[in-house]
């Protein structure tokens, strides 16, 4: 019963990860294809399929050298979120003709349970998916992406499965890797062209994501743009490093040299706040107080610039000299207005509250973060 068992658990994990099982001559058969072990693309693909089976070792021709081993690893892991169990590559024994890779794959023990958490993972992907109509644009699928997953996600550096997109997508805890991987499993999953690149930023280490719309790439960081909060339930999400261009980027990241693929990020066309017309080259008081007006009624008002420098322009002007009060269609029952400057990103943003009771009158204050 224990062997009918055991049987079950690797039959099951074949059929779901799309590998067959010759159970009657397994040992005795002939590789009909081998993939290249010097072409990158074949031994990516080689070392992918092995990783989606958990096979532990796989032979390919001819001798790659260590380092195409480790790229070729690291891209099926970057690329492919799916597998978050993938660990790399042990050791590797040739003949000069061919090779056989020794893998890192979790024990049989944890195998079954580990596909459990890929079709939970799955699943969650498929929830996101289903609030997303067919014929959104690329901008608006991404969009809805990346407010999905920092609305239903917390940051947590602590957590168990905090490195891969099921601790982002299904326990809703996670760090940095964790967030880029489950945008990047959402865009693959869409079609949509993305991948995550590595740097530095004053905290240190970080991980984050490139994804190409409209022909064209930008940054975006998910972890950043839902920040750490004290209060689990306080809304504090922004879209401050939502498709953005090196510019921006520069201002708060630092990119490592020597990785895989680092996109030109020249575009800010498709950027949040360049598609809701609240992104400014420089402090103009009448397009800002429009930008203003527009959100009146929205949970925050946002307007990014282009300098930092221009945010403290525009703090001068609205709060310092108390325009933000001599605003055009400003609403008359607003009593006081809160606002946030961010150092990361040239972007100010403001809260702004009704007052208590019709009739009585509420203080104006400021209250810079």
């Amino acid at each position: 019963m224990r062997l009918h068992c055991r049987f079950a658990v690797l039959l099951t994990a074949a059929l779901l990860c799309g590998c067959s099982m010759d159970t009657a001559n397994e040992s005795a058969a002939e590789p009909v294809h081998l993939y290249s072990g010097r072409n990158k693309s074949e031994l990516r693909q080689a070392i992918y399929q092995a990783a989606q089976c958990f096979e532990p070792t796989v032979t390919v021709s001819g001798d790659p050298d260590s380092a195409l081993l480790t790229e070729c690893c690291n891209q099926v892991s970057d690329e492919h979120p799916e597998l978050f169990w993938f660990g790399g590559w042990n050791a590797s024994e040739s003949d000069g003709d061919t090779t056989k890779i020794t893998l890192e794959v979790p024990a049989l023990s944890r195998q079954h349970r580990l596909l459990y958490m890929q079709q939970e993972l799955l699943d969650a992907a498929d929830v996101i998916k289903a609030e997303i109509p067919e014929d959104a644009s690329d901008y608006d699928k991404a969009l809805a992406v990346h407010d999905y997953i920092i609305c239903h996600a917390a940051y947590d550096a602590e957590a168990e499965e905090g490195g891969n997109a099921y601790g982002c997508l299904v326990g809703h805890r996670a760090h940095c890797e964790g967030y880029s991987k489950a945008f990047l499993l959402l865009m693959n999953q869409l079609g949509i062209p993305a991948g995550i690149c590595s740097g530095k930023t004053d905290t240190g280490g970080h991980v984050w994501n490139y994804v190409q719309l409209g022909g064209k790439y930008y940054w975006v960081d998910l972890t950043w743009d839902d920040p750490i909060r004290e209060n689990p339930a306080e809304d504090a999400e922004t879209h401050g490093l939502c498709f953005v261009n090196d510019a921006i980027l520069r201002h708060s990241h630092t990119l490592t040299q020597n990785q895989g693929f680092i996109p030109e990020c020249s575009s800010m066309e498709m950027n949040y706040y360049v598609r809701n017309g609240w992104f400014f080259e420089s402090y103009e008081h009448e397009a800002v107080a429009e930008a203003i007006r527009s959100q009146l009624h929205e949970k925050h008002i946002e307007i990014m610039f282009d300098e930092c420098r221009d945010v403290d322009t525009a703090v001068h002007y609205l709060f310092t000299e108390q325009g933000f009060w001599k605003l055009e269609g400003l609403d008359a029952d607003f009593g006081s207005v809160t606002y946030t400057t961010f150092d990361a990103v040239p972007l100010l943003r403001m809260d702004a509250e009704h007052a208590p009771a019709a009739g009585e009158t509420a203080p104006a204050e400021t209250n810079p973060a």
